[in-house]
């Protein structure tokens, strides 16, 4: 069985750090939300579900595992909720970022 988690992003594991920015949920002011509560060093942050380079980026990993042979593949925290983390008190200052707005917008219109 392979997976992962698919709401947590780490510098480290993208190409650059314009890529890290671009797939991290944003707060109101449009900065990126760190999530250090974790206790996972490397400054982690979540990674922005409404980003379709981040959906590629989730896909890329599972067709790999896929391709190594496994029998299932397990997605952990696929909604995570925005909440803002320890910067913020958990008050949920995230998620107001370009692809999340436009979401939420599409949203709207079809209501």
């Amino acid at each position: 069985m392979g997976g992962g988690t698919t709401s947590i992003i780490f510098p480290q594991d993208l190409a650059t750090p314009e890529i890290f920015d671009d797939m991290s949920t944003r707060d109101a002011d449009n900065l990126p939300v760190p999530h250090d509560e974790m206790g996972v060093p490397g400054g982690p942050r979540r990674g922005n579900m409404f980003n379709p380079k981040y959906r590629n980026y989730l896909l890329s990993w599972a067709k790999v595992q896929i391709d190594g042979a496994v029998d299932g593949l397990f997605f952990d925290e696929v909604i995570s909720g925005f909440s803002g983390g320890q910067k913020y008190g958990f008050n949920g200052n995230e998620g107001f970022d370009d692809y999340a707005i436009a979401e939420f917008n599409r949203y709207l219109l079809n209501k």
